[in-house]
């Protein structure tokens, strides 16, 4: 049988009720119903604020208070030197995947060539690799992004290679370890368990940064010319 401890070691015993001496009134349910209620509360809060970040193997998924969701891991380039972080996430009630790598400083790559486990598939910059929203994040666009996104998943490890005009380029690796389990998550925290994994459309919400204040002069001529 377990004991209540006393701080100091021994544990608490309970004292014997004097002879005839009534005994403890039993507390209403009412008068700890609240109480009760309220810790039950408290503890699925924090269960849910615990969940919003969870770890699966070389990824690490997240979810921010709007719901939008994100699986990350980052590179590591020839020298093992840390490289462009890639990432994979989705609205709340968004339909299509988002995968966007975050390069140090904006560029016009002259080709961008994908390889896991011996396949491999090239984007066309601007079209199907170009920043929107962000100068630096750059997101894999059109069908070859969804050909991507079918393998990720089932595979061992992505090289990603983004090379300058007229350089060869340092190809980045990536760790695919964990992250099926991560995707798995984000279905769970945003309700959608089972939904088609669909991505190739520019990302919802944002507009090209190829060059400085792009983000907030699209919209601004739009305006202007009534569009």
């Amino acid at each position: 049988m377990r004991h209540r401890h006393n701080p100091l070691g021994a544990p608490l015993k309970r004292k014997a009720p004097a002879r005839n001496a009534p005994g403890p009134r039993p507390v209403p349910w009412r008068a700890i119903r609240l109480p009760f209620l309220l810790a039950a509360v408290a503890a699925l809060g924090c269960t849910k604020a615990e969940a919003a970040e969870q770890t699966f193997g070389d990824w690490t998924a997240a979810c921010t208070p709007d719901g939008y969701c994100v699986a990350s891991t980052p590179g590591s380039g020839a020298t093992g030197d840390g490289g462009a972080p890639l990432r994979i996430g989705r609205l709340a009630q968004g339909t299509y995947w988002e995968m966007s790598v975050a390069l140090a400083s904006p560029v016009a790559p002259a080709e961008v060539e994908a390889a896991l486990d011996g396949w491999s598939v090239r984007f066309a910059y601007p079209a199907e690799f170009a920043p929107y929203g962000d100068a630096g994040d750059y997101f894999l666009l059109g069908r070859n992004a969804q050909a991507l996104l079918d393998r990720l998943p089932h595979g061992q490890s992505l090289e990603l290679n983004v090379s300058d005009p007229g350089q060869a380029g340092t190809p980045t690796r990536y760790s695919l370890a964990g992250l099926a389990q991560a995707l798995i998550w984000i279905d769970g925290e945003q309700g959608r368990i089972g939904s088609e994994r669909v991505t190739g459309p520019p990302p919802d919400g944002l507009f090209r940064a190829d060059v400085p204040g792009a983000a907030w002069m699209a919209p601004a001529l739009a305006a202007f010319f009534g569009r």
